[in-house]
């Protein structure tokens, strides 16, 4: 769970735009998700 959280941060901070950023988000969402349920 920390894991995924420190490479969504470094994702988000790679991201060049805001919809790149969105886009990561939902990913990253989907697979927090995945982790908690």
């Amino acid at each position: 769970m920390k894991r995924a959280w420190i490479e969504y941060q470094a994702a988000r901070h790679r991201a060049p735009t805001a919809s790149m950023s969105n886009k990561i988000m939902q990913i990253w969402r989907e697979h927090y998700c995945s982790i908690v349920f």
